[in-house]
């Protein structure tokens, strides 16, 4: 997963704003760039909803195909927060865990007590 999540910062924090440079200076490859990334990060779940909305009004297909980028957005922007909050929980706990007498890990009684398995 860390590869992954790598992936999706490099995107977010230097691609995107590398696009955003070239599209405000009215660069082709900028608009050529969002365009078709836009399209390759759309086209599974566009893949998906396709099929599902054979029924449905024009008009509605398109909305519907039309919030995949801001759901995909939004989820990435949720991965990214919690990803580095995740690991900083994870780090700690093992910290807690060498230390005896930490209180940085609750007890396994504890745990069970909040309906967490124990280990």
């Amino acid at each position: 997963w860390p590869k992954r999540h790598a992936i999706r910062y490099l995107t977010y924090l230097a691609g995107l704003p590398l696009l955003g440079k070239l599209i405000w200076r009215n660069h082709p490859l900028g608009w050529a760039g969002l365009l078709l990334g836009g399209g390759f990060y759309c086209r599974q779940p566009a893949r998906r909803l396709w099929p599902q909305t054979q029924e449905w009004p024009p008009p509605a297909r398109l909305r519907g195909l039309a919030q995949i980028p801001f759901i995909r957005l939004l989820g990435d922007l949720a991965k990214m927060v919690g990803y580095p909050v995740g690991v900083w929980w994870r780090w700690r706990r093992r910290l807690g865990r060498r230390q005896p007498g930490s209180t940085a890990v609750a007890s396994e009684e504890t745990n069970h007590e909040n309906g967490l398995r124990p280990r």
